[in-house]
């Protein structure tokens, strides 16, 4: 019985050996091709689409109009930005699953349909609450959609990825630092109910770019070698002799019953396995061996967590302080452009000129995306990096305490820099924490959290000035959360020498 598990062991090993340096090849051979050609043209897409993300940044120039129309307070107010923000994270989960199962295209294309719906009925508003639902699909089919973008940039680019990831993530300046003031001009002339319907004419467009994420037969590939590489490691992973662990030649249960018993009736019985145990001078065998009922739910739960990538967080510390930190940054992302505007507005800056304080922070999100690859390409560590740009973030919500319009708009400059520079590290430290083979899930699970931050930063905030009737007191707490998540970002590193880590089936090369 030993000899033959042993024999089991070494064929499992060989053969995972053997699968994981074909897909390797396969993956070097198709990265080479697909970095030219097709590549552009679906890095380009992502962009474009990436830049559907400035609908987001569009709340502060209406939160007045709907303050104002629907007679709420400024909690229930900021509640329709959370309603947008907030489910543009957790769906990039959905986003991860719908990639692994139907492919990017038709993530792509669904998360484009979902944003086109959302805004397209936000025209028929009749009242706050129905404006919190229409927001809610907004932000569904922008997280859907900004996963497939992230995914399909991860297969297409190796060498270069760095540089596709930039452009990609360029794309949220590009919105900020279009859509609000396009935003702003149709508000001026059609009112809000118009410039909601308008603008849904633009986003159908992001269809159009899912449509342009072509599948690949690597992909398909990839997940039949994936999926054989891991019933390899299931195989060679199984507890042994060596382990502590021992077997009793008399047991044996039905596969189809559950039930332990003396001899080998059918086809389906196999072995129990025991561990020794040992209670002062007393040595037992508890048989590791499920019940069927108990067998069964637990595998589903295990399938479950694997499906929705928790396994991941527990094997991987650094990406699940890097989850931590994105849900506390977030707080803070979604609720400066909602409160930047309503407080230079108040120290008497014009309506149009507050308007610009959201291109500026495209502009600065747009250099940040595209200068994060030249960040990290110096001496300095992505993690150093990322953890001085928080504390920058940090800065600039303490500037914009300052009265005068020059301070704000150096303050938006500096918020959208880091913050473009932020969101685009954050997938290049999730590829490096999780793995390639991992990395949709890492993005929808690193968004959950980000999703999180979107839906509690607007109420909370909101809360503090209906408190306080004061947006310094909110801009200060802002910068009390942004210096708190730099602290975090130092940690880092110190938790790779502790970490488990992962074993992706598939190794950048």
């Amino acid at each position: 019985m030993y000899h033959v598990r042993s024999v089991y062991e070494t064929i499992g090993e060989i053969m995972a050996k053997a699968s994981t340096l074909q897909a390797r090849r396969q993956f070097t051979r198709v990265s080479k091709q697909s970095e030219c050609g097709w590549g552009i043209v679906v890095v380009i897409a992502a962009h474009v689409g990436m830049a559907s993300t400035g609908i987001l940044r569009c709340s502060g120039i209406l939160y007045l109009p709907w303050m104002n129309e629907f007679d709420a307070t400024a909690k229930e107010t900021a509640a329709i930005q959370s309603f947008m923000s907030s489910p543009s994270g957790f769906a990039v989960l959905i986003g991860g699953v719908l990639s692994n199962r139907f492919g990017c295209r038709f993530t792509g294309i669904l998360g484009g349909f979902l944003m086109w719906l959302g805004l397209f009925c936000s025209y028929w508003a009749n009242d706050i609450v129905q404006l919190y639902a229409t927001a809610a699909i907004i932000g569904s089919g922008l997280g859907i959609f900004i996963n497939a973008a992230s995914v399909i940039i991860t297969f297409n680019f190796i060498k270069t990825f760095n540089v596709a990831n930039a452009v990609t993530f360029a794309g949220r300046g590009t919105g900020m630092m279009v859509i609000p003031p396009l935003f702003q001009l149709l508000l001026d002339r059609y009112g809000w109910r118009g410039a909601f319907l308008v603008t849904s004419a633009i986003m159908a467009n992001v269809i159009l770019c899912g449509v342009l994420f072509r599948p690949r037969e690597f992909d398909r590939e990839l997940n039949t070698t994936e999926s054989t590489t891991s019933s390899q490691e299931e195989l060679r992973q199984q507890p042994s002799v060596d382990k502590g662990y021992d077997t009793d030649d008399g047991d044996y249960t039905d596969g189809r019953t559950g039930d332990v018993t003396d001899e080998p009736d059918t086809l389906t019985a196999v072995p129990v396995r025991y561990v020794k145990t040992s209670t002062g001078d007393k040595t037992e065998y508890i048989s590791l061996q499920y019940s069927s009922r108990s067998g069964r739910v637990l595998k589903l739960l295990k399938r479950l967590s694997d499906e929705i990538g928790l396994n991941i967080m527990r094997k991987s510390f650094r990406f699940s302080l890097s989850c931590a930190i994105q849900l506390l940054y977030c707080c803070g992302y979604v609720a400066f452009p909602m409160f930047l505007i309503p407080r230079a507005q108040t120290i008497g800056v014009a309506p149009s000129s507050a308007a610009s304080l959201m291109s500026i922070l495209g502009i600065g999100s747009l250099i940040g995306s595209l200068g994060n690859a030249l960040m990290i390409g110096w001496r300095i560590s992505a993690e150093h990096v990322i953890a001085i740009c928080v504390g920058l973030a940090g800065i600039a919500c303490l500037l914009v305490t300052a009265d005068g319009y020059a301070y704000l708009a150096v303050a938006s400059f500096i918020y959208g820099f880091v913050s473009g520079a932020f969101f685009a590290i954050s997938m290049v430290l999730c590829r490096s924490f999780v793995g390639v083979q991992h990395f949709a899930l890492g993005v929808g699970l690193t968004y959950v959290f980000g999703g999180t931050g979107y839906l509690i930063g607007p109420v909370i905030a909101g809360w503090i000035f209906d408190a306080t009737r004061s947006y310094v007191a909110v801009f200060y707490i802002l910068t009390g959360v942004h210096f708190t998540c730099a602290l975090k970002c130092l940690l880092l590193p110190l938790l790779k020498r502790i970490e488990p880590g992962l074993d992706p089936k598939v190794q950048d090369e």
